[in-house]
């Protein structure tokens, strides 16, 4: 698979598709370990995630559909309607334990007093399966959305949990602006911010 083939914009209705790809990518994810208590099968957890991403955001996927992003845009909130966001925590605590809800609400809240108070782009997730890393696709899906952005003038914004992806997001313009832990236990979270060019 080249990292040059078409991108695709996703709709609610594949949600399972692009939470399958990103709860795949995130299985040795650090944060996602501590939050998860180390379960691999983050997939539940990233489809209901990804629904609620589709409502109010967008995806990209390649061709292939074994990478992808999920986004939100500006003045958007990923935050579920009150019935869908039970159904969540019931479906944390049937795979993951009522540990991962405490760890996940701390998280929740840390990100949200890091947010930018200012109009920007927000990535939640960027990922490749396993078998399809290292070929590209990430910059391919990170460029055509950076392309879009850069055409509204606005900065965009993301959470890395992994250090050694610090580099890949300094490729595109993003720079730390904190390094983040929601517990001393936590692995790191770096806050990262890319000015509207």
């Amino acid at each position: 698979m080249r990292a040059d083939t078409p991108i695709s914009t996703l709709t609610v209705d594949q949600a399972g598709l692009i939470g399958h790809i990103i709860g795949t990518s995130f299985a040795d994810d650090p944060v996602n370990q501590w939050v998860f208590g180390g379960q691999n099968s983050l997939i539940p957890f990233y489809r209901r995630e990804a629904r609620a991403y589709l409502r109010h955001g967008f995806s990209h996927i390649n061709h292939g559909a074994t990478a992808g992003t999920l986004w939100l845009p500006p003045g958007k909130s990923k935050d579920l309607p009150p019935l869908q966001r039970l159904a969540l925590l019931g479906s944390i605590i049937k795979h993951f334990g009522t540990s991962a809800i405490k760890r996940g609400l701390a998280i929740e809240a840390l990100m949200k007093t890091k947010t930018p108070r200012f109009p920007h782009y927000y990535l939640f997730a960027i990922g490749a399966l396993p078998e399809a890393q290292g070929q590209g696709h990430g910059s391919a899906l990170m460029t055509h959305a950076l392309t879009q952005i850069d055409a509204k003038g606005l900065p965009a914004y993301l959470e890395n949990s992994k250090p050694e992806n610090v580099a890949f997001y300094n490729g595109f313009g993003f720079e730390i602006l904190e390094e983040i832990r929601p517990a001393p236990d936590a692995p790191p979270l770096f806050a990262m911010l890319r000015e509207a060019t």
